[in-house]
Protein backbone atom coordinates (compact mmCIF):
# COMPACT_ATOMS: atom_id res chain seq x y z
CA UNK A 1 0.00 0.00 0.00
CA UNK A 2 1.47 3.51 -0.12
CA UNK A 3 1.12 5.72 2.33
CA UNK A 4 2.90 9.29 3.81
CA UNK A 5 4.98 10.25 6.78
CA UNK A 6 2.17 9.33 9.00
CA UNK A 7 0.79 6.48 7.22
CA UNK A 8 -2.28 8.74 5.69
CA UNK A 9 -3.37 6.61 2.55
CA UNK A 10 -5.25 9.90 1.16
CA UNK A 11 -3.44 10.34 -2.27
CA UNK A 12 -5.04 13.89 -2.70
CA UNK A 13 -2.75 14.92 0.72
CA UNK A 14 0.58 13.57 -0.81
CA UNK A 15 -0.07 14.78 -4.57
CA UNK A 16 2.51 17.88 -4.40
CA UNK A 17 5.06 15.16 -2.85
CA UNK A 18 7.13 12.47 -3.11
CA UNK A 19 5.37 8.77 -2.33
CA UNK A 20 6.08 6.21 -0.30
CA UNK A 21 5.48 2.41 -1.53
CA UNK A 22 5.49 -0.86 -0.82
CA UNK A 23 6.78 -3.81 -2.20
CA UNK A 24 3.26 -4.23 -3.78
CA UNK A 25 4.07 -1.31 -6.51
CA UNK A 26 7.26 -2.67 -7.23
CA UNK A 27 5.83 -3.52 -11.37
CA UNK A 28 4.73 -0.07 -11.12
CA UNK A 29 7.75 1.02 -10.03
CA UNK A 30 9.68 -0.86 -12.73
CA UNK A 31 7.19 0.79 -15.33
CA UNK A 32 8.53 4.07 -14.14
CA UNK A 33 11.79 3.52 -14.69
CA UNK A 34 11.29 2.46 -18.22
CA UNK A 35 9.00 5.71 -18.50
CA UNK A 36 11.47 7.86 -17.15
CA UNK A 37 10.11 8.69 -13.94
CA UNK A 38 12.28 8.07 -10.50
CA UNK A 39 11.86 5.33 -8.04
CA UNK A 40 14.33 5.49 -4.43
CA UNK A 41 15.40 2.23 -3.99
CA UNK A 42 17.56 0.64 -0.75
CA UNK A 43 20.89 -1.02 -1.31
CA UNK A 44 23.09 -2.84 1.07
CA UNK A 45 25.20 -0.25 0.99
CA UNK A 46 22.95 3.61 1.16
CA UNK A 47 19.58 4.25 -0.60
CA UNK A 48 19.78 5.11 -4.40
CA UNK A 49 17.70 7.84 -6.35
CA UNK A 50 17.16 5.97 -9.56
CA UNK A 51 16.64 6.93 -12.70
CA UNK A 52 16.86 5.11 -16.45
CA UNK A 53 20.56 5.15 -16.94
CA UNK A 54 20.19 5.02 -20.98
CA UNK A 55 17.70 7.79 -20.85
CA UNK A 56 19.15 11.44 -20.32
CA UNK A 57 15.91 13.03 -20.10
CA UNK A 58 15.53 10.78 -16.37
CA UNK A 59 18.98 12.05 -15.51
CA UNK A 60 17.97 15.05 -15.66
CA UNK A 61 15.91 14.60 -13.22
CA UNK A 62 18.04 13.21 -11.06
CA UNK A 63 20.42 16.03 -10.89
CA UNK A 64 17.45 18.35 -10.26
CA UNK A 65 15.56 16.76 -7.54
CA UNK A 66 19.19 16.06 -5.87
CA UNK A 67 20.18 19.55 -6.58
CA UNK A 68 23.76 17.83 -7.69
CA UNK A 69 25.91 19.33 -10.47
CA UNK A 70 26.66 18.24 -13.71
CA UNK A 71 30.19 17.36 -12.75
CA UNK A 72 29.87 14.45 -10.42
CA UNK A 73 29.15 12.08 -12.33
CA UNK A 74 26.18 8.54 -11.49
CA UNK A 75 27.11 5.27 -11.01
CA UNK A 76 25.13 2.41 -12.97
CA UNK A 77 23.66 -0.50 -11.47
CA UNK A 78 22.58 -3.40 -13.28
CA UNK A 79 21.38 -6.94 -12.75
CA UNK A 80 24.31 -9.10 -14.21
CA UNK A 81 27.80 -8.20 -15.57
CA UNK A 82 25.83 -9.00 -18.87
CA UNK A 83 23.75 -5.37 -18.66
CA UNK A 84 26.98 -3.82 -18.00
CA UNK A 85 29.18 -4.76 -20.58
CA UNK A 86 27.40 -3.26 -23.31
CA UNK A 87 28.50 -0.11 -21.31
CA UNK A 88 32.22 0.04 -21.21
CA UNK A 89 34.79 0.03 -24.29
CA UNK A 90 36.42 -2.95 -23.51
CA UNK A 91 33.62 -5.39 -23.18
CA UNK A 92 31.05 -3.84 -25.64
CA UNK A 93 29.84 -6.07 -28.56
CA UNK A 94 29.75 -9.45 -29.83
CA UNK A 95 32.64 -10.94 -28.43
CA UNK A 96 32.61 -9.54 -25.09
CA UNK A 97 29.92 -11.72 -23.51
CA UNK A 98 32.22 -14.40 -23.55
CA UNK A 99 35.55 -15.15 -21.28
CA UNK A 100 38.29 -15.78 -22.92
CA UNK A 101 39.11 -19.49 -23.44
CA UNK A 102 40.55 -21.68 -21.17
CA UNK A 103 44.45 -21.14 -20.59
CA UNK A 104 44.54 -18.12 -22.65
CA UNK A 105 46.31 -15.40 -21.07
CA UNK A 106 46.32 -12.20 -21.82
CA UNK A 107 49.88 -12.00 -22.10
CA UNK A 108 50.00 -14.14 -24.92
CA UNK A 109 48.37 -11.42 -27.97
CA UNK A 110 51.40 -9.61 -29.08
CA UNK A 111 48.75 -7.42 -31.59
CA UNK A 112 46.80 -4.05 -31.43
CA UNK A 113 43.94 -5.09 -29.24
CA UNK A 114 46.38 -7.26 -26.57
CA UNK A 115 45.34 -4.09 -23.93
CA UNK A 116 41.70 -4.58 -24.60
CA UNK A 117 41.96 -8.06 -24.51
CA UNK A 118 43.68 -7.62 -21.02
CA UNK A 119 41.46 -4.84 -19.92
CA UNK A 120 38.59 -7.08 -21.51
CA UNK A 121 39.70 -9.86 -18.93
CA UNK A 122 40.41 -7.70 -15.57
CA UNK A 123 36.70 -6.07 -15.97
CA UNK A 124 35.20 -9.90 -16.50
CA UNK A 125 37.37 -11.03 -13.27
CA UNK A 126 36.22 -8.42 -10.93
CA UNK A 127 32.63 -8.36 -11.57
CA UNK A 128 32.90 -12.47 -11.11
CA UNK A 129 34.40 -11.95 -7.99
CA UNK A 130 32.95 -9.29 -6.28
CA UNK A 131 29.32 -9.34 -8.06
CA UNK A 132 26.76 -8.67 -6.75
CA UNK A 133 28.49 -6.46 -4.28
CA UNK A 134 29.51 -3.17 -2.61
CA UNK A 135 31.68 -2.71 -5.39
CA UNK A 136 31.95 -0.06 -8.33
CA UNK A 137 34.07 -0.52 -11.41
CA UNK A 138 34.62 2.37 -13.82
CA UNK A 139 36.25 1.88 -17.05
CA UNK A 140 36.39 3.93 -20.41
CA UNK A 141 32.86 3.77 -21.18
CA UNK A 142 31.07 2.69 -25.10
CA UNK A 143 30.44 6.75 -25.36
CA UNK A 144 28.11 6.11 -27.99
CA UNK A 145 25.58 4.24 -25.79
CA UNK A 146 26.34 5.49 -22.32
CA UNK A 147 24.73 9.20 -22.20
CA UNK A 148 27.17 12.11 -21.72
CA UNK A 149 25.45 13.62 -18.33
CA UNK A 150 26.05 10.09 -16.51
CA UNK A 151 29.85 10.56 -17.37
CA UNK A 152 29.77 13.93 -16.35
CA UNK A 153 31.36 14.51 -19.45
CA UNK A 154 34.33 12.12 -18.84
CA UNK A 155 34.16 9.09 -21.44
CA UNK A 156 34.35 6.99 -18.50
CA UNK A 157 31.30 5.08 -16.94
CA UNK A 158 30.85 3.51 -12.79
CA UNK A 159 29.13 0.26 -13.14
CA UNK A 160 27.51 -2.10 -10.28
CA UNK A 161 25.35 -5.04 -9.31
CA UNK A 162 23.80 -4.41 -5.65
CA UNK A 163 23.18 -7.55 -3.74
CA UNK A 164 20.25 -5.97 -1.91
CA UNK A 165 16.90 -8.16 -2.49
CA UNK A 166 14.66 -5.14 -3.10
CA UNK A 167 17.37 -3.72 -5.36
CA UNK A 168 17.81 -6.79 -7.74
CA UNK A 169 13.84 -6.95 -8.02
CA UNK A 170 13.65 -3.54 -8.98
CA UNK A 171 16.23 -3.85 -11.71
CA UNK A 172 14.56 -7.27 -12.67
CA UNK A 173 11.18 -6.02 -13.20
CA UNK A 174 12.26 -2.55 -14.91
CA UNK A 175 14.75 -4.46 -17.36
CA UNK A 176 16.88 -0.84 -17.74
CA UNK A 177 20.02 0.09 -16.22
CA UNK A 178 19.51 2.14 -13.40
CA UNK A 179 21.46 5.37 -13.03
CA UNK A 180 21.51 5.72 -8.73
CA UNK A 181 23.59 8.13 -6.69
CA UNK A 182 22.46 8.35 -3.56
CA UNK A 183 18.79 9.41 -2.56
CA UNK A 184 19.46 12.62 -0.49
CA UNK A 185 19.94 16.45 -1.27
CA UNK A 186 23.54 16.83 -2.49
CA UNK A 187 26.28 17.18 0.30
CA UNK A 188 23.59 15.83 3.08
CA UNK A 189 24.10 12.90 5.18
CA UNK A 190 23.81 9.97 2.86
CA UNK A 191 20.39 8.32 3.71
CA UNK A 192 20.39 4.15 4.50
CA UNK A 193 16.66 4.35 5.59
CA UNK A 194 13.40 5.50 3.68
CA UNK A 195 12.31 7.92 6.21
CA UNK A 196 15.84 9.76 5.93
CA UNK A 197 14.79 9.86 2.07
CA UNK A 198 11.86 11.40 2.54
CA UNK A 199 13.35 14.17 4.85
CA UNK A 200 15.96 15.08 2.01
CA UNK A 201 13.14 14.53 -0.72
CA UNK A 202 9.45 14.86 0.25
CA UNK A 203 9.05 17.44 -1.74
CA UNK A 204 10.07 16.34 -4.86
CA UNK A 205 7.04 15.18 -6.26
CA UNK A 206 8.51 13.21 -9.20
CA UNK A 207 10.54 10.54 -7.09
CA UNK A 208 8.75 8.15 -5.42
CA UNK A 209 10.05 5.91 -2.20
CA UNK A 210 10.46 2.60 -2.61
CA UNK A 211 10.43 1.01 1.29
CA UNK A 212 13.14 -1.39 2.56
CA UNK A 213 11.04 -4.86 2.84
CA UNK A 214 13.24 -7.26 2.15
CA UNK A 215 12.42 -9.91 4.76
CA UNK A 216 9.04 -9.74 2.70
CA UNK A 217 8.85 -12.63 -0.07
CA UNK A 218 9.30 -10.64 -3.29
CA UNK A 219 7.57 -11.30 -6.63
CA UNK A 220 8.63 -10.22 -9.48
CA UNK A 221 6.75 -10.82 -12.68
CA UNK A 222 4.68 -13.25 -11.58
CA UNK A 223 8.10 -15.46 -9.77
CA UNK A 224 9.82 -15.32 -6.95
CA UNK A 225 13.67 -13.92 -7.81
CA UNK A 226 16.60 -16.98 -8.16
CA UNK A 227 17.68 -18.33 -4.33
CA UNK A 228 20.70 -16.41 -4.71
CA UNK A 229 18.95 -12.95 -4.72
CA UNK A 230 17.13 -14.28 -1.79
CA UNK A 231 19.98 -14.56 0.33
CA UNK A 232 19.98 -10.94 1.86
CA UNK A 233 24.04 -9.35 2.21
CA UNK A 234 24.69 -8.22 5.12
CA UNK A 235 23.85 -4.26 5.48
CA UNK A 236 27.49 -2.28 4.67
CA UNK A 237 26.21 0.69 5.73
CA UNK A 238 28.31 3.49 3.60
CA UNK A 239 29.03 3.32 -0.40
CA UNK A 240 30.68 1.10 -2.15
CA UNK A 241 34.40 0.93 -2.97
CA UNK A 242 34.83 2.51 -6.48
CA UNK A 243 37.96 1.43 -8.41
CA UNK A 244 38.96 2.74 -12.10
CA UNK A 245 40.48 0.70 -13.92
CA UNK A 246 43.38 2.54 -16.88
CA UNK A 247 45.56 1.00 -19.46
CA UNK A 248 48.51 2.65 -19.74
CA UNK A 249 50.63 4.12 -22.69
CA UNK A 250 53.28 1.40 -23.98
CA UNK A 251 56.06 2.24 -25.84
CA UNK A 252 56.88 -1.27 -28.28
CA UNK A 253 60.55 -1.41 -29.52
CA UNK A 254 62.42 -1.72 -26.62
CA UNK A 255 62.86 -4.99 -25.81
CA UNK A 256 60.87 -4.87 -21.94
CA UNK A 257 57.13 -4.36 -23.13
CA UNK A 258 55.88 -7.28 -21.77
CA UNK A 259 57.57 -6.94 -18.27
CA UNK A 260 56.12 -3.35 -18.21
CA UNK A 261 52.68 -2.99 -15.92
CA UNK A 262 49.78 -2.31 -18.44
CA UNK A 263 47.08 -2.03 -16.10
CA UNK A 264 46.07 0.45 -13.35
CA UNK A 265 43.61 -0.02 -10.59
CA UNK A 266 42.62 2.89 -8.62
CA UNK A 267 40.51 3.49 -5.19
CA UNK A 268 38.84 6.41 -5.71
CA UNK A 269 36.25 5.87 -2.61
CA UNK A 270 36.55 3.17 0.34
CA UNK A 271 34.37 1.23 0.31
CA UNK A 272 34.18 -2.55 1.73
CA UNK A 273 36.39 -3.80 -0.45
CA UNK A 274 39.72 -4.24 0.28
CA UNK A 275 42.93 -2.60 -1.83
CA UNK A 276 44.16 -6.37 -1.12
CA UNK A 277 40.84 -8.20 -1.55
CA UNK A 278 41.27 -6.81 -5.35
CA UNK A 279 45.00 -8.13 -5.68
CA UNK A 280 43.55 -11.65 -4.53
CA UNK A 281 41.12 -11.48 -6.84
CA UNK A 282 43.62 -11.13 -9.91
CA UNK A 283 45.52 -13.78 -8.25
CA UNK A 284 43.72 -16.36 -8.26
CA UNK A 285 44.76 -19.12 -11.11
CA UNK A 286 41.41 -19.09 -12.72
CA UNK A 287 41.11 -15.28 -13.07
CA UNK A 288 42.39 -14.90 -16.72
CA UNK A 289 44.32 -12.19 -15.77
CA UNK A 290 48.48 -11.98 -15.86
CA UNK A 291 48.61 -10.16 -12.21
CA UNK A 292 52.04 -9.15 -12.75
CA UNK A 293 50.90 -6.65 -15.93
CA UNK A 294 48.44 -4.80 -13.21
CA UNK A 295 49.19 -2.59 -10.29
CA UNK A 296 46.37 -1.80 -7.46
CA UNK A 297 46.91 1.58 -5.65
CA UNK A 298 44.74 4.10 -3.06
CA UNK A 299 44.55 7.46 -4.76
CA UNK A 300 46.73 9.66 -2.77
CA UNK A 301 44.69 13.15 -3.94
CA UNK A 302 41.50 12.76 -2.02
CA UNK A 303 39.62 15.64 -3.32
CA UNK A 304 38.12 18.12 -6.55
CA UNK A 305 36.48 20.72 -6.28
CA UNK A 306 32.89 20.96 -7.24
CA UNK A 307 33.77 22.69 -10.64
CA UNK A 308 35.87 19.56 -11.85
CA UNK A 309 34.14 16.83 -13.48
CA UNK A 310 34.96 13.30 -11.50
CA UNK A 311 34.88 9.79 -13.00
CA UNK A 312 33.85 9.23 -9.28
CA UNK A 313 31.27 10.46 -6.80
CA UNK A 314 32.49 10.56 -3.41
CA UNK A 315 35.39 13.15 -4.27
CA UNK A 316 34.58 16.54 -2.93
CA UNK A 317 36.10 17.39 0.62
CA UNK A 318 32.47 18.78 1.84
CA UNK A 319 30.32 15.54 1.43
CA UNK A 320 28.16 13.44 4.13
CA UNK A 321 27.83 16.76 5.73
CA UNK A 322 25.47 17.24 8.69
CA UNK A 323 23.91 20.64 9.05
CA UNK A 324 25.75 21.64 12.03
CA UNK A 325 29.34 22.65 11.54
CA UNK A 326 31.41 19.68 12.54
CA UNK A 327 34.77 19.20 12.93
CA UNK A 328 37.48 16.32 13.65
CA UNK A 329 39.88 16.19 16.71
CA UNK A 330 42.89 15.48 16.50
CA UNK A 331 44.74 12.58 18.58
CA UNK A 332 46.76 15.35 20.10
CA UNK A 333 43.25 17.10 20.84
CA UNK A 334 41.46 13.63 22.24
CA UNK A 335 41.33 13.57 26.01
CA UNK A 336 43.42 11.09 27.88
CA UNK A 337 41.65 7.80 29.43
CA UNK A 338 39.50 7.94 32.35
CA UNK A 339 41.04 7.95 35.47
CA UNK A 340 40.60 4.69 37.65
CA UNK A 341 38.43 6.48 40.42
CA UNK A 342 35.20 8.30 40.33
CA UNK A 343 37.20 11.31 42.64
CA UNK A 344 40.25 11.49 39.86
CA UNK A 345 37.95 11.38 37.54
CA UNK A 346 35.50 14.64 38.07
CA UNK A 347 38.99 16.16 39.02
CA UNK A 348 39.54 15.65 35.12
CA UNK A 349 36.54 17.06 34.27
CA UNK A 350 37.00 20.13 36.45
CA UNK A 351 40.56 20.83 34.85
CA UNK A 352 39.52 23.50 32.21
CA UNK A 353 36.69 25.84 32.29
CA UNK A 354 37.58 26.62 28.84
CA UNK A 355 36.79 23.20 27.92
CA UNK A 356 33.49 22.69 29.79
CA UNK A 357 31.88 25.45 27.97
CA UNK A 358 32.80 24.39 24.54
CA UNK A 359 31.66 20.90 25.15
CA UNK A 360 28.29 22.04 26.42
CA UNK A 361 27.17 22.98 23.16
CA UNK A 362 29.12 20.66 21.87
CA UNK A 363 27.81 16.86 20.28
CA UNK A 364 29.89 14.30 20.37
CA UNK A 365 29.82 10.86 17.76
CA UNK A 366 32.67 8.68 19.02
CA UNK A 367 34.59 5.60 17.84
CA UNK A 368 36.04 3.22 20.03
CA UNK A 369 35.17 4.91 23.49
CA UNK A 370 37.83 7.66 22.54
CA UNK A 371 36.17 10.26 23.73
CA UNK A 372 33.96 8.76 26.89
CA UNK A 373 36.02 10.80 29.50
CA UNK A 374 33.78 13.93 28.05
CA UNK A 375 30.20 12.44 27.27
CA UNK A 376 29.12 13.81 30.80
CA UNK A 377 30.06 17.36 29.95
CA UNK A 378 28.85 17.04 26.24
CA UNK A 379 25.25 18.29 25.07
CA UNK A 380 24.95 14.81 23.65
CA UNK A 381 27.02 11.65 22.83
CA UNK A 382 26.64 8.35 20.90
CA UNK A 383 29.22 6.43 19.99
CA UNK A 384 29.61 4.37 16.76
CA UNK A 385 31.20 1.25 18.07
CA UNK A 386 31.72 1.08 21.63
CA UNK A 387 34.26 -2.27 20.64
CA UNK A 388 35.69 -0.41 18.32
CA UNK A 389 34.42 -2.89 14.99
CA UNK A 390 35.01 -0.74 11.91
CA UNK A 391 31.25 -3.27 10.64
CA UNK A 392 29.41 -1.96 13.27
CA UNK A 393 30.85 1.44 12.43
CA UNK A 394 29.79 2.21 9.07
CA UNK A 395 26.09 0.75 9.65
CA UNK A 396 26.00 3.37 12.32
CA UNK A 397 27.60 6.49 10.77
CA UNK A 398 24.76 8.28 8.53
CA UNK A 399 22.03 7.16 11.12
CA UNK A 400 23.92 8.96 13.76
CA UNK A 401 24.74 11.61 11.63
CA UNK A 402 21.41 12.29 11.21
CA UNK A 403 20.63 12.08 14.79
CA UNK A 404 23.46 14.50 15.74
CA UNK A 405 22.26 17.77 13.39
CA UNK A 406 18.58 17.19 15.30
CA UNK A 407 20.15 17.74 19.14
CA UNK A 408 18.14 20.81 20.20
CA UNK A 409 20.86 23.86 20.48
CA UNK A 410 23.62 21.68 18.95
CA UNK A 411 26.31 24.30 17.74
CA UNK A 412 28.84 21.60 16.47
CA UNK A 413 29.82 18.04 15.95
CA UNK A 414 32.92 16.76 16.89
CA UNK A 415 34.45 13.44 16.25
CA UNK A 416 37.87 11.65 16.60
CA UNK A 417 40.27 12.04 14.03
CA UNK A 418 41.00 8.17 13.95
CA UNK A 419 44.48 6.15 12.75
CA UNK A 420 44.36 2.99 11.26
CA UNK A 421 46.94 0.56 10.44
CA UNK A 422 46.56 -0.47 7.06
CA UNK A 423 48.81 -3.79 7.32
CA UNK A 424 46.28 -5.32 9.42
CA UNK A 425 45.57 -8.78 8.35
CA UNK A 426 41.94 -8.44 8.86
CA UNK A 427 41.49 -6.49 5.45
CA UNK A 428 37.46 -6.19 5.62
CA UNK A 429 37.55 -4.24 8.83
CA UNK A 430 40.58 -1.97 7.47
CA UNK A 431 38.28 -1.06 4.23
CA UNK A 432 35.32 -0.27 6.38
CA UNK A 433 37.72 1.30 9.04
CA UNK A 434 39.23 3.64 6.12
CA UNK A 435 35.69 4.29 4.58
CA UNK A 436 34.19 5.24 7.79
CA UNK A 437 37.38 7.93 8.16
CA UNK A 438 36.64 9.34 4.89
CA UNK A 439 33.02 9.97 5.79
CA UNK A 440 33.68 11.52 9.02
CA UNK A 441 36.59 13.63 7.41
CA UNK A 442 34.31 15.11 4.37
CA UNK A 443 31.64 15.16 7.19
CA UNK A 444 33.52 17.89 8.99
CA UNK A 445 35.15 19.62 5.41
CA UNK A 446 38.42 18.06 5.96
CA UNK A 447 38.90 20.55 9.35
CA UNK A 448 40.98 18.91 11.89
CA UNK A 449 41.51 21.09 15.39
CA UNK A 450 44.37 20.41 17.37
CA UNK A 451 42.63 21.80 20.70
CA UNK A 452 39.16 22.82 21.95
CA UNK A 453 40.37 26.40 22.68
CA UNK A 454 40.92 26.74 18.70
CA UNK A 455 36.64 26.65 18.45
CA UNK A 456 34.76 29.72 18.97
CA UNK A 457 32.27 29.63 22.33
Amino acid sequence: MESNMNGNTNTDAVINKARRVGLDYLSECGARLREGDLVAFPTETVYGLGGNALNESACHKIFAAKERPLTDPLIVHVLQPEMAYPLWKATAGAAATAAPDEGESATLKTSSDSLTLLERSILQCLCEFFWPGPLTLVAQAATKVVPDIVMAGTGFVACRSPSHAVARALLEVSQVPIAAPSANKFGHVSPTTANHVWDDLQNEASVWILEDSAAKIVKTNGSRPHDEDQQQQPVVGVESSVVKLEMLPQQDGDGRNEERIKARLTILRQGAVSVQQIRASLQQTNSGVDSSLVEVVTKSKSTVSDQESSVSPGQLIRHYSPNVPSFLLSEECLPPPPPPSAQEQQSALKSSESDRAILKQSVLIDYGKRLLPWKELALDYRDLSPGNLSTEAAQNVYETLRWAERVPTAVRILFPNVSFDNNSNNNDDDALALAVMDRLTRAASGKVIDGLAELPV
